[in-house]
């Protein structure tokens, strides 16, 4: 699955910034930073689910435990989180500590761990709908109004006419294209609506891909995750001691796995 997703997520990135000289742009640069880059970073992102590392002298298949954390799922300890890393404890979070029952467990579980990737996948076709709707609902009218010889006779820095071309030719050009628009106006109220909703498209799918994360790493969590990050890096080195950065509580880069090896006796 995660092969997959890395394929697809090359081939989406490779085709979405690609460069095309006489490709006729739809759509304005906010437009294209929401439906292309955005989408394209979260394309690029949905790769390798889960790296487990491998206890030293073991003979356990790398795959084996990977596919085992992936579905048992990975967790942290808080009462770890105050412990000095380096010195205390290997990692946020990550350490030994007393295991009484599960009713009384200080683990902490993050159900979302192994399902990134195909979360990143979700939300870059997501924010490629309004980019999707608005190619279908334009239908290469923008591509029917680029006359290529006015285009070839516009100075884009000057906003003027290039002195070099016949007068003639320029005259019916300029004529030809002025004819055209002037005919047709008040008859794209339907295009300009279109293109107002797929911009309001996008605000709605910011939106829901806001909501969508916070649920998924835990209600509250990404909601506060901003003004909590701002507030830690506002404090001295001397009152962050004991305390746990929001980045290493709400996205730890290492957790913890439960692997039950058993021997030919059963010990």
């Amino acid at each position: 699955m995660a092969d997959l997703l890395k394929a697809l997520s090359i081939a989406e990135v490779k085709s979405k910034f690609r460069v095309r000289l006489d490709k006729v742009i739809i759509e304005n640069r906010a437009f294209r930073l929401f439906s292309r880059v955005t989408a394209g970073c979260l394309f690029l992102c949905a790769g390798k689910h889960i790296d487990c590392i491998n206890p030293p002298k073991e003979d356990i298949r790398p795959e084996a435990l990977n596919q085992y954390c992936f579905i048992m799922g990975t967790y942290t300890v808080p009462e770890l989180y105050n412990l000095t890393v380096g010195i205390d404890i290997a990692h946020p979070g990550v350490g030994t500590f007393h295991f009484d029952d599960e009713e009384n467990s200080q683990q902490q579980y993050h159900t979302w761990y192994q399902w990134v990737p195909i979360a990143f996948f979700f939300q870059g076709i997501t924010f490629l709908l309004p980019h999707m709707l608005w190619k279908a609902l334009e239908k290469d009218k923008i591509k029917s109004y680029c006359d290529l010889e006015v285009a070839s006779s516009v100075n884009l820095k000057t906003r003027s006419l290039n002195d070099n071309s016949d007068p003639e030719k320029k005259r019916k050009t300029i004529s030809k294209a002025a004819v055209y628009f002037v005919g047709t106006m008040s008859y794209n109220n339907f295009y300009a609506f279109a293109y107002i909703f797929c911009e309001i498209l996008n605000v709605v799918v910011l939106a829901f891909n806001f909501y969508f994360t916070d649920c998924f790493l835990g209600a509250g969590d990404f909601a506060n995750y901003g003004p909590e990050v701002v507030s830690f890096s506002k404090l001295e080195d001397s009152e962050t001691e004991g305390l746990i950065s929001p980045m290493d509580r709400i996205f730890p880069k290492v957790t913890k796995c439960d692997f039950h090896k058993y021997g030919p006796s059963g010990g």
